[in-house]
């Protein structure tokens, strides 16, 4: 393939699961910070997302890493993290 935009490139995030990766990262930080106002965490992980995707030549991992640093600003901001429920994370015996 020649066209250098294909989301087909290897590494590259498919279009149209983009926004859907990206919504779900959102709602994944907003559990952790559930007494922030949801429009300022949807806002930090576009923003990282955004700026994270300008410089990445692989975005295999971009979503994650993109959790992982939006929940670092988010506590470096003075915004209270709350670790997810044991109960959400332990599956059925």
């Amino acid at each position: 393939m020649t066209d250098d935009t294909s989301a087909e490139r290897s590494g590259m995030i498919a279009f149209g699961d983009l926004e859907l990766g990206i919504r779900r990262e959102v709602e994944v930080v907003r559990e952790r910070f559930p007494d922030t106002d949801p429009a300022i965490v949807d806002g930090t992980v576009r923003e990282l997302f955004a700026e994270l995707r300008t410089d990445a030549t692989v975005e295999a991992h971009l979503l994650a890493v993109t959790r992982n640093e939006a929940i670092r600003r988010l506590e470096e901001a003075g915004h209270t993290f709350r670790p997810a429920d044991l109960a959400e994370t332990t599956p059925d015996s």
